[in-house]
């Protein structure tokens, strides 16, 4: 660890009235998504992918250690919901999970929903009324909200839709779409695998961001102060992305 960290992990510390004592290191179980690339996957029985990381990161500075396990999403919940995990390294927010879910007030990263072109096609972008005109494509089932349904609904945005990622990549290199819209990091890093960063590029604003959180489960044992855990784990997110990490430990999986 720097001094520059070390440092600033005390005053961070000392801000939240912690400063006496740093935590004891505490073992915890975890929960995660799997399939998901470059956000967290099973590769050869190890959990991969830059939540993983970030979250094996936070732990250091929190003074935790994480032992995550990937599954599908509705077992993942399930095993929050029951308390046989202490934690799940990515939830969106809903009210109702509020019930068996308890949330730090920092997000662990946002989705941001891009728009990707063909290098030299850009054009301006501020809202859903720029895209009229234009053939776009994005995954099935992903809703981009009621002005952007609408669009498709009254012809003016032509909406070409598949199930594959790559397919989408394809088009827009192929001058069969004007953009694809999809989230970013996913994107990003199919791109990277198939080499095409020189022919594709995200415009700067996103249509929409929705932040994701890692949250402990209100009916697991092992973490006796859930309050003071997530106090902890609030001051490590923050100071974690005011240093840089986030953005060091997601830049290795899509640059």
């Amino acid at each position: 660890m720097t001094n520059r960290m070390t440092i600033g992990l005390f005053a961070l510390f000392f801000f939240l009235g912690l400063s006496k004592s740093l935590p004891a290191e505490e073992n915890l179980k975890f929960v995660g998504i799997d399939k998901i690339e470059p956000m967290s996957w099973n590769a050869q029985g190890e959990a991969r992918g830059f939540i993983c990381d970030i979250v094996k990161e936070i732990g250091r500075i929190a003074g935790f250690k994480s032992e995550i396990s990937l599954l599908p999403f509705k077992r993942a919940l399930k095993t929050l919901q029951e308390g046989r995990t202490d934690g799940m390294i990515s939830l969106h927010y809903k009210k109702g999970r509020e019930a068996f879910a308890l949330y730090p007030r920092e997000p662990l990263y946002k989705t941001k929903f891009c728009i990707f072109v063909k290098e030299g096609k850009g054009f301006p972008f501020s809202g859903i009324k720029d895209l009229y005109g234009k053939r776009v494509g994005k995954m099935s089932g992903w809703f981009l909200g009621n002005e952007f349904d609408n669009a498709v609904k009254h012809g003016k945005i032509v909406l070409d839709e598949t199930t594959l990622l790559e397919s989408n990549i394809r088009k827009i290199v192929a001058g069969r779409i004007d953009a694809y819209l999809g989230t970013y990091f996913a994107t990003s890093y199919e791109i990277k695998n198939l080499g095409l960063k020189d022919r594709i590029v995200a415009l700067p604003d996103s249509i929409k961001e929705e932040s994701v959180y890692m949250v402990i489960s209100r009916n697991g044992n092992t973490i006796k102060d859930k309050t003071g855990f997530l106090k902890r784990l609030d001051a490590a997110v923050e100071f974690a992305r005011d240093e840089g990490v986030m953005d060091r430990l997601t830049d290795k999986y899509i640059e």
